[in-house]
């Protein structure tokens, strides 16, 4: 019995600083191997021109992206007679791929493959949860995301002079829209903190606005590199669990400014394209810098902090309390300053004395949004053209527009950008370790977007307008 792991060509080259197979990315997948090597079978390594020569291909989709990049790959795939095993975070709704793989592991895999594994061998099909094989699945069933009892106790070797050991999982918080706090049950106490494992001094560059607030992280300003709001205005951000009060932000603030540390770059993560969304909501956050700006003392240096503030589009992910909840269907790419009508250079939102808040442009396109979205809530008339996508190379050279487009007239976009009942969500089948779904379509947010629907009292004049 010959098992591979399947090394997609865009993450072969071991030139790639960040995302080749030798990195952190990948190391659900060097855990997957490594299960089954401490379990008595021999895993190699193979791409496309050798795939087919293995009885089992083991594959990890890390990401929602990951998903056209491997069936375009699969669609180039000699003949063999092998099982496809895919796993990884990026694994959640399986409907528009049931037909390119035998068996999902979704949740945690390092138990799942050897079940999957010595079944196949004693030519049986493995029972526990967290396995769906493709023959038999069905959205009328329920399939629960496997989760660890206790972090992979062994160090696993990422290159040649770099080590892994996993440290805590999950997060302390639960906010309503996050994928990693609903797929991930927590196995630890107190505050989050990065384990020196994992990136280096990453417990020192990122700070989660919550435990500041409470006190229990404490900020080294020389070190601090990102945080994260998740919500233009404090009303949003209460309406999705991030209990963050705009007081919190100014005091962040302040505290960098009147701090010893040489101002710097801090990235700001945020989302952006919430349900009930307004540009009252944006315009709130630029008064927050302004209130600390005023309220911080002066620095001597005359040195300024740059805020960068990185809008990430809103996605109902499946298997979180948001996962019926509708999608923006807008284009969010320089639209903040735009729409705000702020007349300051290089993209800025706020220059002040002591603080600039400055547009990201790292923001996704709509495009690229959308295919994350077809990832989350295609069905199973859609299997076709997903892998047609996914195979037609003229595709991903087009403009934004010329692919939105396109994927409007192939795909039911509208529909997939709705608000959902529970009943006809295409992931309704996926269960975690919460009762997520006793939520869903029951958010605040999503009762605010039908009242606002049903009584005709939408706030659309102070909607963002699309571009």
């Amino acid at each position: 019995m010959k098992i591979c792991a399947y090394v997609q060509e865009v993450y072969a080259k071991s030139t790639y600083k960040n995302e080749c197979m030798d990195s952190r990315q990948f190391v659900g997948l060097r855990v997957v191997v490594d299960s089954l090597e401490r379990n008595g079978y021999g895993v190699e390594y193979a791409g496309i021109a050798t795939v087919h020569k293995y009885d089992i291909v083991l594959v990890s989709i890390t990401a929602f992206c990951d998903w056209w990049s491997f069936l375009e790959e699969r669609s180039r795939w000699q003949k063999g007679d092998y099982k496809i095993f895919v796993g990884g975070a990026g694994v959640l709704h399986v409907t528009p791929f049931l037909p390119y793989a035998d068996a999902f592991m979704i949740g945690r895999g390092e138990e799942s493959i050897v079940e999957i594994v010595q079944s196949h061998m004693r030519g049986e099909r493995a029972k526990s949860e967290g396995i769906i094989y493709s023959d038999t699945f069905s959205e009328d069933s329920i399939y629960k995301i496997r989760q660890a009892t206790e972090s992979y106790p062994h160090a696993i070797k990422l290159g040649e002079n770099s080590k892994w050991q996993e440290g805590k999982i999950g997060c302390n918080h639960r906010c309503l829209f996050c994928s990693y706090t609903w797929s991930r049950k927590q196995n630890f106490s107190g505050a989050f903190s990065w384990d020196s494992g994992k990136v280096k001094n990453m417990e020192q560059k990122e700070c989660a606005l919550l435990d500041y607030a409470d006190g229990s992280y404490v900020v080294d300003w020389k070190m601090i590199r990102t945080t994260a709001i998740d919500g233009f205005s404090e009303r949003i951000r209460f309406a999705v669990n991030k209990k963050i009060k705009n007081e919190v932000i100014i005091n962040f603030l302040v505290d960098a400014i009147e701090s010893e540390a040489i101002p710097h770059v801090v990235r700001i993560f945020n989302i952006i394209g919430y349900p009930t969304e307004s540009v009252d909501d944006w315009s709130e956050l630029v008064k927050v810098f302004e209130e600390a700006d005023k309220k911080s003392k002066n620095r001597v240096d005359s040195k300024k902090w740059l805020f960068g503030l990185q809008n990430n589009h809103f996605i109902p992910y499946p298997a979180t309390p948001l996962a019926c909840a509708p999608f923006s269907m807008k284009n969010y790419r320089d639209s903040v300053q735009k729409e705000l009508n702020i007349n300051l250079p290089k993209r800025r939102l706020y220059a002040g004395q002591n603080i600039d808040l400055i547009e990201s442009q790292n923001v996704e396109s709509l495009s690229t949004v959308l295919l994350n979205l077809i990832v989350a809530r295609a069905e199973k008339k859609d299997q076709e053209n997903v892998m047609r996508l996914a195979r037609t190379k003229k595709f991903w050279s087009l403009r934004n527009d010329v692919k939105v487009a396109t994927l409007s007239k192939y795909f039911d976009i509208e529909k997939m950008c709705g608000a959902y009942k529970p009943e006809n969500l295409p992931s309704r089948y996926l269960r975690t370790y919460a009762s997520v779904e006793k939520m869903w379509g029951n958010t605040p947010l999503e009762i605010e977007y039908r009242e606002e629907q049903n009584n005709g009292t939408t706030t659309q004049k102070n909607r963002p307008k699309e571009f």
